[in-house]
């Protein structure tokens, strides 16, 4: 099949990760990775949503960490195309595996790299479901008191065609069901009541004339 990717964008946790990575060595190495000979001739890009991700609630030092590292790669901005295409992935989600709806933060970063052809670098896997996103690339890093591990995904541009197809296709079902599930008993039940005091006065004209 051939390669389609035309960037890397990066999700929050991977910054927060970085961060949270004390020892320089250490730090540097899981940086590097993005430069890796496999992934080295994509361009490295990060969502904006992720300034809210990163930079809510959070100190001055470390703010000023995030803020340096960010300026190492792009920024896209979220425009509507992004903006549907995250409502229609975390619609996905919610119909297809049986889950609440995904954070708005990861429904657009996966929705950026649906609508750009971006393989996204992770370490949650479980913000990105399968067959959604498939992976493509793995990594461990290990030190002395923790390790991290680190994926490469691709949005499987079918799948997400398939799935928002059925998943339409299930909506308009469920809400006619639902639909029939409310209106259609009452509609009979007052027809059933209509009948029934018809023949009730029916019934007492009957006795009033006798």
């Amino acid at each position: 099949m051939k390669d389609t990717c035309y960037g890397l964008i990066v999700d929050t946790n991977f910054f927060i990760s970085v961060v949270k990575t004390k020892e320089t060595d250490f730090r540097k190495e899981i940086i590097e990775f993005l430069k890796d000979n496999k992934l080295s001739d994509k361009k490295v890009y990060f969502s904006t949503i992720t300034y809210l991700e990163l930079f809510k609630n959070k100190d001055k030092k470390t703010r000023k960490e995030y803020e340096k590292l960010l300026k190492e790669y792009g920024e896209i901005n979220i425009d509507k195309n992004i903006a549907m295409n995250a409502s229609n992935l975390s619609n996905a989600v919610e119909y297809f595996y049986d889950q609440k709806e995904i954070a708005d933060a990861d429904s657009i970063i996966g929705a950026t790299a649906f609508s750009n052809q971006l393989w996204v670098i992770t370490t949650n896997i479980k913000d990105f479901k399968a067959p959604l996103f498939s992976i493509k690339h793995t990594k461990v890093f290990i030190d002395k008191k923790r390790y991290i591990a680190i994926y490469v995904l691709e949005p499987n541009q079918d799948a997400m065609k398939a799935f928002l197809g059925n998943c339409q296709e299930y909506a308009y079902e469920t809400t006619n069901r639902e639909q029939r599930k409310i209106e259609e008993p009452k509609l009979a039940t007052f027809k059933e009541i209509e009948e029934l005091i018809k023949a009730l006065e029916e019934v007492k004209e009957r006795q009033r004339n006798n």
